[in-house]
């Protein structure tokens, strides 16, 4: 069965970079490791939005390990940022990839550039609710090919408050753990 990346995709999976195709496969074990900056708002009430939300904790570099484990329907993707994890439920809607954490669920057009992925916000709910672009969150990625890394910038904003987090790096896809027993 095509994982969630490639049903989403369709046949635009085929323009992304070996290094994205192989991590989002349907078969792939979905680990990856790195180092990424984050970033807070500078706004006291960003700051609190992204203290309440477990956000990962500003500094300049931390060690960043990215769990994905899927079944038919669903990705979960755990992100440890140094001790604090974050975790978040993918699915796909209407053409539209879903990331739901806690009581925020967020949609994204994904568009295939340059062999990477741009994720464009279409749609936001809080609760179940429908929002309004006006006072909806709004995260944009890019993911780039770095050949056999890709670097990630994402921003998490609000239209009111400004930027709530953003983090961005290099990340890569970690070896199972039966290769690496045989390095």
């Amino acid at each position: 069965m095509p994982s969630l990346y490639e049903r989403l995709l369709g046949h635009n999976y085929h323009g992304l970079a070996r290094v994205l195709q192989k991590f989002h496969a349907a078969d792939s074990h979905g680990t990856a490791r790195g180092r990424l900056a984050v970033e807070h708002g500078s706004s006291t009430a960003a700051r609190f939005l992204a203290w309440a939300m477990r956000l990962p904790e500003e500094t300049e570099q931390v060690d960043v390990t990215l769990q994905i484990s899927a079944d038919k329907d669903r990705e979960l993707w755990e992100q440890t940022f140094g001790e604090r994890k974050l975790r978040t439920r993918c699915s796909a809607w209407r053409g539209l990839l879903i990331e739901s954490m806690g009581p925020v669920v967020l949609g994204f057009e994904l568009v295939v550039e340059d062999g990477g992925l741009r994720f464009i916000p279409k749609r936001a709910w809080l609760l179940g609710i429908p929002l309004p672009r006006w006072c909806a969150p709004r995260a944009q990625a890019q993911v780039t090919p770095a050949g056999e890394r890709w670097k990630i910038d994402l921003k998490l904003a609000h239209p009111l408050l400004g930027q709530i987090v953003r983090y961005h790096g290099t990340m890569a896809p970690a070896p199972t753990e039966a290769v690496a027993a045989k390095r």
